[in-house]
């Protein structure tokens, strides 16, 4: 009943043309249930589908069969974990917020326009990741022009979906994580034409395959890297090589990072953060 009053009010606020579809804000909050977090039950539970799962699996094979290599056939694999489930309410999520806060809590989504308008909120246990909702919440909200939203929500396929839509994205800077002194992957030049990294040393790490999860893999010769006088900087690898991961959708995911760099997309995302 809050959600058809909701939509009645909203679509009023749009006739009046109070509200601008040509951008979307988009973040998750969570919200802290008054439920205690050391009384609770564990059992296996089957992990959340991603929506777009059929059609990232036929990707990953086409992928395979253009490379000459066998296609996975069905890749679904209904991946099951061991959940914390509370006692008082079975439906809110194990939330783990820092190493020592944790809490069961639910999620949050919300999507508003230029003016502050909420036009979407969805709510979701909070242990469900905020990436996997800016599809379907695209999908009720239907917009037209652009999309602002924080890191989390700065995926391959997210970044796919929106430019296949004419959707503008626009993602924060993502900081590197792991060790300082070690190559990023951004210091490895991507060569389309040839399908190959160039490392900081002149040297290419050559495709192997695409695997099960939408990655091309890229690995460097052993008995090059392991006389290279930065191979410290590179990897710990007893095997002496050094491996990169490129998703099949990453493409996209680099358009996105060169928005970023646009004047469009710094004002878009400040006001988002204002």
């Amino acid at each position: 009943m809050f959600e058809q009053i909701f939509i009645i009010i909203l679509e009023q606020a749009v006739v009046a043309r109070f509200i601008h579809e040509e951008i979307l804000y988009m973040d998750s909050t969570h919200i802290k249930e008054n439920a205690k977090k050391r009384i609770f039950t564990k059992d296996m539970a089957h992990k959340e589908a991603i929506l777009y799962q059929k059609r990232l699996e036929e990707e990953i094979n086409e992928a395979r069969i253009a490379e000459g290599k066998r296609h996975f056939g069905s890749i679904i694999r209904q991946e099951v974990v061991e959940r914390k489930f509370s006692v008082a309410d079975p439906e809110i999520g194990y939330y783990v917020k820092t190493e020592r806060e944790k809490q069961f809590a639910y999620s949050s989504h919300t999507v508003c326009d230029e003016n502050g308008f909420v036009l979407d909120v969805m709510i979701t246990p909070r242990n469900l990741h905020y990436s996997r909702m800016l599809v379907p919440q695209i999908e009720r909200v239907k917009s037209r022009y652009g999309v602002a939203a924080d890191a989390a929500y700065k995926t391959p396929w997210n970044a796919k979906y929106l430019i296949d839509r004419k959707l503008r994205p626009t993602f924060p800077y993502t900081r590197p994580k792991g060790n300082k002194e070690r190559f990023k992957k951004k210091d490895f030049d991507y060569d389309p034409y040839y399908n190959w990294y160039l490392c900081p040393n002149d040297q290419t790490l050559q495709f192997r395959t695409t695997t099960r999860d939408g990655y091309k893999k890229y690995v460097s010769k052993s008995f090059i890297c392991e006389s290279c006088p930065l191979l410290k900087n590179y990897t710990e690898s007893q095997k002496h090589q050094k491996e990169i991961h490129r998703h099949i959708c990453e493409d996209y995911l680099d358009e996105a990072e060169h928005l970023r760099h646009t004047v469009y997309n710094r004002e878009k995302y400040k006001k988002r953060n204002d």
